[in-house]
């Protein structure tokens, strides 16, 4: 399993946001592969990568509790949540503004051109 493939997989499947080492998922996905070649009894995923990766994540998250936090501190969640209510103000402030101008128009089934 090479790295880059690893962490594809591990970004598809961190709906979390979690801080995972790489190398750790990594290694963890050559195991849970290996149980499908060499133990076909044992063949749970059939080897399908996503499936095979949350194995991995489950047992990371019970073997090594301390290896996987939540990413970010409270600071950085709240600068981004901040920033997404920004754009959000922003947005709306823009839609207010043509309305008023009369380059839209705010109908019951949304926003259509003026």
């Amino acid at each position: 399993m090479l790295q880059e493939e690893a962490r594809t997989i591990l970004a598809e499947i961190n709906v979390e946001g979690m801080h995972i080492d790489p190398e750790s998922f990594r290694q963890g996905l050559e195991v849970e592969l290996e149980h499908g070649t060499r133990y076909q009894s044992a063949n749970v995923t059939n080897n399908h990568p996503i499936l095979t990766g949350k194995i991995v994540l489950a047992h990371l998250k019970e073997r090594n509790p301390g290896l996987i936090r939540p990413a970010g501190s409270g600071q950085t969640r709240k600068r981004s949540l901040e920033s997404r209510i920004s754009w959000k103000c922003r947005q709306t402030a823009q839609i207010v503004q043509e309305a008023s101008a009369g380059q839209i128009c705010l109908g019951h089934s949304g926003i259509e051109a003026g």
